[in-house]
């Protein structure tokens, strides 16, 4: 199902373009290359759009555009890169391996759900809601995706590994889980860098391990403690109060330090 409208005015100054279109089950290939000239989006899905702008040069009409666009796609592919290889071979970047991904037009990165709306405000489209879902992760973005006065993309994903069950890489993708990587996308339209910030995403990991090596008491079990303590003191007619957080810390560190020792 498709239905579209658009309208063309033509006074002295400038021309005015309004832009109207939902579109339902459509293949997004031919949209995109036809609207950008590069198909980097593969599969099917909804589209709407609400556009419009004024201008009497093609410079003037990007830098006027205003309105939204959505799209909701099934069974989608982002061409040009696999972020599921990348995150299996991430322990590469412990070496200092490259981190940013080259960009391949034989690659791609599937993905069974993606969903946004994009807001166009003076010729720059920001998307702060994009979701998308693969059988291993989960994808979240904001920022600007298209820059028209530029030519410029400045997007940030966020990627968390959700289910390492799946597939031969499951095994290097199970110390990820969790996770939040982010995934910055910045530079040209035509040619842009895909960065994994690797640096955030290790010094998470190492956030964790850390953390694994302290071993936390029970809350209830310190609280009873520190009863115990009080009424043996005579205490029992002024109530101390304990900070439950600060005694898990002061007792998980000195368990620490005494496997360090």
């Amino acid at each position: 199902f498709a239905a579209a409208g658009a309208a063309l005015r033509t006074p002295a100054s400038a021309f005015r373009l309004s832009f109207n279109s939902s579109l339902k089950g459509i293949q997004v290939e031919p949209l995109f290359q036809d609207a950008t000239g590069q198909a980097r989006v593969r599969g099917k899905g909804d589209f709407n759009a609400a556009l419009v702008t004024a201008g009497d040069t093609n410079a003037a009409l990007k830098r006027n555009l205003e309105g939204q666009v959505g799209v909701n796609f099934n069974e989608v592919s982002i061409i040009g890169f696999n972020l599921g290889k990348h995150l299996r071979q991430w322990k590469r970047f412990k070496a200092g391996a490259p981190r940013f991904l080259e960009v391949k037009p034989t690659e791609a990165t599937d993905l069974s759900e993606l969903s946004g709306r994009a807001v166009a405000q003076a010729g720059v489209f920001r998307m702060d809601d994009l979701r998308a879902k693969a059988p291993a992760f989960r994808l979240r973005g904001e920022g600007v995706l298209a820059d028209l006065r530029n030519d410029a993309i400045d997007y940030r994903l966020h990627l968390k590994v959700v289910n390492t069950a799946i597939g031969a890489g499951g095994k290097e993708l199970s110390e990820l889980l969790g996770l939040d990587l982010p995934v910055n996308i910045k530079g040209p339209l035509d040619d842009p860098k895909v960065e994994l910030d690797w640096g955030r995403a290790l010094a998470a990991l190492l956030q964790n391990e850390l953390l694994d090596l302290i071993p936390l008491p029970n809350v209830s079990d310190i609280l009873k403690s520190d009863q115990a303590e009080n009424a043996e003191d005579g205490e029992d007619d002024e109530e101390t109060e304990v900070d439950p957080v600060e005694e898990l810390l002061k007792k998980g560190l000195k368990e620490l330090f005494k496997k360090i020792d």
